[in-house]
């Protein structure tokens, strides 16, 4: 049988366990058991990746080319007017926009390889690897992008809430500079996707709000949550009465549920039961302002991604306060690959649809919130069906799932940009 031959391209050191690297685990799963494709993926990323990357690829039977960064990810720098002056140039630059533009070799080296392997479609993981292959999007092959946000609404909203978290003039200074004037960049960035979308034979969102409007009638379109792999290790009942919440505090929605976690929930649960603790992780207390007066919050830091594992299998419940409706909220995907129960807002569900047996609650009623929660760790049987359910509706929402992925594969290929 004749294979047909996809080409993967993504930016990413795959050997880090964070949400966005176990999506990708997960598709790369769906797609070895389509035995009628040959799959190369191509990976981009610091030199050190390298080998990592060829080990995780290669363990799914693909074929892995690495492209080093012509350019690395941008990293913080300690210096004030560094980062002001930086600041300054993204008035008029989109979120990494620059760097992207630094990336001709990587760009060079994929359509090379896309002229040499000559696939039947092209797959692109997500818009920050996009805009480092403009080239593969001007192949004869069909080329689909992935996108993880609602892209315009993201980058506006990251712009609104960007910059330091901490108190003082500097800080201070630092917010005023990213928060402000930033119309030219938007304008630019929401003229860059529309045109993006426009060379897309296919688009993939992974929630219903996430699909660009307005798509060319030629596109293939899919929403297809980003499920990941049942786990081994699951979540167990141990009367731990804690509460748990992942996210780091340098994403501007991780930020804002901080925000609700330590000013609404926390003094409401303190008046109803005051033993029951929420767990953070993703932030020091040094970076919360006031945190020293939160009697009912522990800041565990960054964490490594076993402290992650330990927490989401013994803590007694997650919270989701999300209040974007766009983004597919990957930890609380996480959670449910392990069975987790939690409790989360419409907008954090986005990603989860399917999953019909989790409480929901709004976020301007915390008082009520408590209360829910407080019930639900007096109950232990609710908690333990809650996670029975979820194991069970993820089982069966990943069986069509590899359906769709298949069958959006296929009318890609066939798809024509006109």
């Amino acid at each position: 049988m004749l294979r047909r031959k996809v080409l993967v391209f993504v930016v990413a050191d795959l050997v880090n366990q964070h949400g966005g690297n176990l999506w990708l685990q997960s598709l790369f799963h769906v797609l070895s058991m389509m035995d009628e494709l040959e799959i190369t993926v191509v990976t981009s990323g610091r030199k050190q990746a390298s080998e990592g990357n060829e080990c995780v690829v290669r363990g799914f039977g693909f074929n892995h080319i690495f492209v080093p960064l012509g350019v690395p990810l941008p990293e913080a720098t300690p210096s004030l007017i560094s980062r002001v002056l930086g600041a300054c140039c993204d008035k008029y630059y989109f979120n990494l926009e620059r760097w992207a533009r630094r990336q001709a070799s990587v760009d060079s080296t994929l359509s090379g390889i896309a002229q040499t392997y000559r696939p039947d479609l092209i797959l692109v993981s997500d818009i920050w690897s996009a805009m480092c292959c403009p080239s593969l999007f001007e192949e004869c092959a069909p080329c689909c992008l992935i996108t993880l946000n609602d892209e315009v609404r993201f980058h506006r909203a990251s712009r609104m809430i960007a910059g330091p978290v901490e108190s003082g003039f500097s800080s201070s200074l630092e917010r005023a500079i990213h928060r402000n004037w930033n119309w030219i960049a938007n304008f630019r960035h929401e003229r860059y996707t529309d045109a993006l979308w426009k060379k897309c034979a296919g688009v993939v969102a992974l929630t219903t709000s996430d699909l660009p409007p307005n798509l060319p009638r030629h596109t293939v379109k899919a929403v297809l949550p980003p499920l990941l792999k049942e786990r081994e290790v699951r979540w167990r009942y141990s009367a731990a009465r804690s509460l748990l919440f992942v996210g780091n505090i340098w994403h501007f929605p991780n930020r804002l549920a901080l925000k609700w976690l330590c000013t609404s929930l926390s003094p409401a649960l303190l008046s109803i039961d005051n033993s029951i603790v929420i767990n953070i992780i993703g932030c020091d207390r040094e970076q919360w302002p006031g945190s020293d007066d939160l009697q009912n919050v522990r800041f565990l830091g960054r964490g490594s991604y076993r402290d992650v594992i330990h927490h989401m299998t013994t803590d007694d419940m997650f919270v989701a306060p999300i209040e974007n409706a766009y983004g597919a909220k990957l930890k609380l995907v996480e959670c449910a690959s392990m069975g987790m129960p939690f409790v989360a807002t419409d907008s954090a569900m986005s990603g989860l649809p399917f999953i019909k047996c989790v409480p929901r609650f709004e976020l301007d009623s915390p008082t009520e919130t408590a209360k829910t929660i407080a019930e639900m760790l007096d109950t232990p049987a609710v908690l333990l069906n809650m996670s029975r359910e979820i194991i069970t509706e993820m089982s069966e929402a990943r069986i069509e799932q590899a359906k769709s992925w298949k069958r959006f594969l296929g009318d890609a290929m066939a798809a024509r940009i006109v």
